[in-house]
């Protein structure tokens, strides 16, 4: 009797589709739970003093770097967002080294968010949007990652547009 391998072909991708589905399901939870931190307490308080002055100064820049820092250091909203949002770098004490993949995915979709930002209530359309490949380019210095994930970074997010 020859061989049949269908049965095994079958179970693979029944395999790969439940890994894929819960793949899926960790994103769309993510989806529904992104940043939601953002309106409790420490956060809310303070979120709403320094995003609109950091905001609405051009990503990157020296001054907008040099508001960040003073939020970080001086804000303990800052650090709890950090410390519950497995999205950024900052969460993990190895930074960027310590994400899985969909730590990645969220990450990159917030700054994809982020890089189209055109300022809020009497900001807005006050600064230009600064790109998510920019951003990805930016982030590479920021963070420490190599050519490898700029390079799957900036893939991805051809695909993104």
């Amino acid at each position: 009797m020859k061989y049949d391998a269908r049965l095994e072909i079958y179970e693979h991708i029944t395999e790969v589709r439940r890994s894929l589905l819960r793949f899926v399901a960790d994103l769309l939870a993510r989806a529904h739970e992104h940043d939601a931190s953002k309106f409790q307490s420490p956060e809310v308080e303070e979120y709403l003093e320094y995003e609109p002055v950091i905001e609405v100064l051009p990503y990157g820049s020296e001054e907008q770097q040099a508001a960040r820092a003073r939020n970080i250091v001086e804000s303990r909203s800052t650090q709890h967002h950090y410390e519950v949002c497995r999205h950024h770098p900052q969460h993990f004490e190895n930074g960027i080294l310590g994400m899985n993949l969909m730590d990645l995915a969220e990450m990159l979709c917030d700054w994809k968010a982020a890089s189209e930002f055109t300022g809020y209530g009497p900001y807005k359309n006050t600064i230009e949007p600064f790109g998510l490949e920019a951003s990805i380019e930016a982030n590479a210095e920021r963070f420490g990652y190599g050519d490898e994930l700029k390079r799957i970074l900036l893939n991805t997010a051809k695909v993104m547009e």
